[in-house]
C-alpha cells in the first residue's frame, strides 16, 4: 500500500533547525521506521490526504508497507533536507494526535520512533566506546537505544529514539548525515517485519499463508462480551493448534541461529494490565510461547508509557514482540475499554 502523508499541522516546522535548511540537497537517502496501524493511519490520513500533503510540502517520497501485519514500515526517501522536513511534519502530526487523545496542552509530549538503520551505519552512530551516541543523547536530550544484533534476516538494526519533537529532529539530522556518508555500493539486506500472514519475518517459510491466516482469524475483529481479556487466550490456543507444541516447537530450529540479545519496546501504561493478565497469566503465556524472558519496567513519574524488556534469541524476541503488539492492537481497536 502506498504511503500517505503528513499531518494536520503541516505548516512549516517551528524552527529552521528542524526544517533541514542548513543541508545541501546532497545525495538521495532513505530513512525507514516501524509504525503500528494507528500511526500508519495518522500518516496516511482520510483518503490519503495527509500523505499527499506530506509529499508535496516536503518533496520527499513517503510510502508505507501493506497492512498485512501488526507492524508496518514507513519509508522516507529524498535529500537530507526533504527527509528532515518530512519527519518534522510527521512528528507534529503524532504530537497533535497525542494532545487530542489526552485532551492536554503540554508542549513537551514525548514521542518514540523505532528506526531501522543499516548495520554499517551503526558504528558511526555509536562511536568508539559509545562516545558518539553519548554525545548525541546529551546534545539532543533524547533517549537513543541501538539494538545489539541485526534484525532477523537482514543487515539492519533497530534504533529506538524517544523524546520531544526537537530532540527527535536533532537525532534525525544526525542520522541523515551518517546515512548520506554511506558508500553507494554498500549492499543492505532490508528488514521485513512479517509475512502477508501476519507473523514476523523470522518465521519466513514456516506454516505458510493459510496457517498464518488461520492464526489471525483465531482472534475476532471486535471486542468480545468478555472484553479484551476474553480474546487473549484465543491467540495462544490458535498458535498451539496450528503448530504442534505451540511456538516453542516452531522456534526450536531457530534458537541456535542467534545469540541472546535484549530489546526494549514501549507500551502505554493503560494496557500493561492487559499484557500481564489476571495473576500474570497472559505474560506467562507470552513467555512460554515465545521462550523469551520478559520484564515490564516500573512506571516513571509523569510518564504515560512503560518499557517492556525482552531478552532471548532473535526468533524469541520476534515472537514475543508479535504477541504483545497483537494484544496492543486488539486493545487499541476496541470501541470500549473493559
Amino acid at each position: 500500500m502506498a504511503a500517505d502523508s503528513t499531518s494536520d499541522r503541516s505548516a512549516s516546522p517551528q524552527s529552521s533547525s528542524h526544517d533541514g535548511s542548513n543541508f545541501d540537497s546532497g545525495p538521495t537517502i532513505t530513512l525507514r521506521f516501524l509504525v503500528n496501524g494507528k500511526e500508519a493511519g495518522s500518516i496516511i490520513g482520510k483518503k490519503g490526504d495527509n500523505v499527499k500533503k506530506l509529499r508535496e510540502e516536503s518533496g520527499a517520497k513517503v510510502s508505507i508497507s501493506d497492512s498485512s501485519s501488526i507492524e508496518r514500515i514507513a519509508s522516507v526517501v529524498g535529500s537530507s533536507s526533504q527527509i528532515i522536513k518530512a519527519f518534522s511534519m510527521i512528528c507534529n502530526k503524532f504530537e497533535a494526535d497525542t494532545r487530542r487523545q489526552n485532551s492536554a496542552s503540554d508542549s513537551s509530549y514525548s514521542l518514540t520512533f523505532r528506526l531501522i538503520v543499516p548495520n554499517i551505519c551503526c558504528g558511526s552512530l555509536i562511536g568508539k566506546s559509545g562516545a558518539n551516541i553519548k554525545e548525541l543523547r546529551e546534545a539532543s536530550g533524547a533517549t537513543v537505544q541501538v539494538a545489539n544484533d541485526m534484525l532477523p534476516n537482514s543487515t539492519e538494526r533497530s534504533v529506538m529514539v524517544s523524546g520531544t519533537t526537537a530532540a527527535i529532529m536533532h537525532c534525525i539530522q544526525r542520522l541523515c548525515t551518517i546515512v548520506a556518508e554511506m558508500k553507494p555500493s554498500t549492499s543492505v539486506i532490508p528488514y521485513q517485519p512479517c509475512l502477508s500472514g501476519g507473523l514476523p519475518g523470522i518465521f519466513n517459510g514456516i506454516g505458510g499463508r493459510s496457517q498464518m491466516g488461520m492464526l489471525n482469524r483465531g482472534m475476532s475483529k471486535g471486542p468480545s462480551q468478555q472484553g479484551i481479556m476474553g480474546e487473549v487466550p484465543s491467540l495462544f490456543s490458535s498458535a498451539s493448534s496450528l503448530f504442534p507444541g505451540g511456538f516453542p516447537a516452531m522456534l526450536s530450529g531457530y534458537q541456535s541461529s542467534g545469540r541472546s540479545q535484549t530489546q526494549e519496546i514501549i507500551v502505554p501504561n493503560e494496557i500493561v494490565g492487559t499484557i500481564i493478565g489476571k495473576q500474570g497469566t497472559t505474560i506467562n503465556e507470552i513467555r512460554q510461547h515465545s521462550q523469551a524472558m520478559i520484564k515490564i519496567a516500573e512506571a516513571e513519574e509523569g510518564s504515560k508509557d512503560r518499557k517492556v524488556i525482552i531478552t532471548g534469541s532473535p526468533a524469541s524476541i520476534s515472537a514475543a514482540t508479535y504477541l504483545i503488539n497483537t494484544i496492543r492492537a486488539k486493545y487499541e481497536s476496541a470501541p470500549t475499554r473493559v
